[in-house]
């Protein structure tokens, strides 16, 4: 259990390390680190992994975060695990990835998608030294099971909707913003195939029309839209009034099931997120 440290007043850490020589991972570059893993705390907060290369000492790099000098190397990023008695693989794009975070929260202090220079590289994957997983930055009871750990490009098998049902005029792109293709899972609170994309299922799936995304699914720790997203975005799109709570907003969507409303809000949460008009149905749901 991660509890707070009384000297900091803040959540001390749990942590587990390994030391190596590890494959060569540079043909997978732009690809995923994947994580067979299962959960008895699927609602923990502050689950990370991190693999450190190119550094001269990965303990020391890895304690670090490149907050201090000569510790530059040890990436890092955050996931969450569905809850479930079986292992799932779980897939954090190395997009997400950073080598500077802060040493006292595992938050990042500089990210890919603003600093290339922070991103892990081929060269890096090609030296991997030293691989971690965390439990940090958030209170609470833990248990994680870790039945492997790999570097892969290999896309999770998924599927269109059934024609019926299918309101998308071409498929669902890979590499969506925030972390949105690493949602394998269709964790919507509607029956739809097992084996669509969270993406598909929310943009292209009619049978998810009037429950848009997932509650929560912006502040997941693995998405966390609001928190890169400035406040102007949000105004501009909506979010604030999107289904479900906003921290720091107290409007909600009323519009009622397929309103025009709706649609809208979902059209520019999938275009917000980087899906093509062509995967979104032009019109009054």
């Amino acid at each position: 259990e991660v509890k707070d440290v009384p000297k900091l007043k803040a959540p001390g850490f749990i942590k587990a390390a390994a030391d190596g020589s590890f494959p060569d991972a540079s043909g997978e570059d732009g690809g995923d680190v994947v994580l067979s893993v299962r959960t008895t705390t699927p609602d923990y907060a502050g689950f990370r992994i991190a693999f450190a290369s190119g550094t001269a000492s990965p303990s020391y790099a890895c304690a670090g975060g490149g907050s201090i000098p000569l510790s530059r190397g040890c990436f890092k990023a955050k996931f969450s695990v569905p809850a479930g008695s079986e292992f799932t693989d779980v897939r954090v794009p190395l997009s997400q990835f950073s080598d500077k975070w802060s040493p006292s929260t595992g938050e990042q202090t500089s990210t890919c998608a603003d600093d290339k220079d922070v991103c892990p590289t081929a060269s890096t994957l090609k030296g991997i030294k030293r691989v971690e997983v965390w439990a940090e930055g958030a209170d609470g009871k833990v248990h994680l099971e870790i039945q492997s750990i790999k570097v892969s490009k290999q896309q999770a098998v998924s599927a269109r909707p059934p024609t019926t049902f299918d309101k998308c005029s071409g498929p669902v792109q890979e590499n969506l913003r925030y972390g949105i293709s690493g949602r394998t899972t269709p964790t919507v609170p509607v029956t739809v195939d097992a084996n669509e994309t969270l993406a598909e299922a929310v943009c292209c799936d009619t049978r998810t029309s009037a429950n848009a995304e997932p509650q929560f699914l912006y502040e997941a720790p693995d998405i966390q839209l609001f928190s890169k997203e400035s406040d102007s975005l949000i105004a501009h799109y909506g979010l604030d009034q999107h289904r479900g709570r906003i921290p720091g907003h107290a409007r909600q969507i009323h519009a009622p099931p397929g309103s025009l409303r709706v649609w809208q809000v979902r059209s520019q949460m999938c275009a917000t997120l980087g899906v093509h008009k062509s995967c979104l149905r032009v019109g009054h749901q």
